[in-house]
């Protein structure tokens, strides 16, 4: 393995828990449209693959669409 391999690697360390949910949320989420961060960081902070929740969103909706759910 190449030393630029190593390095290249991004580590992000997982968010910690939240104590105020909401305000949380809506930070990260404001972080976002302001531009000063990526959902797939946001999303990586909190320990999951952005991929990975975009597929089960999709397949949520997929299913919810085949049963015709508001």
């Amino acid at each position: 393995m190449r030393r630029e391999d190593v390095y290249a690697v991004n580590w992000i360390p997982q968010a910690w828990p939240y104590i105020h949910p909401v305000q949380d949320v809506e930070s990260k989420t404001k972080e976002i449209q302001a531009g000063l961060s990526s959902r797939s960081r946001k999303v990586a902070e909190g320990g999951y693959d952005a991929e990975e929740i975009d597929a089960e969103n999709a397949a949520d909706n997929q299913r919810a669409d085949d049963l015709r759910l508001a």
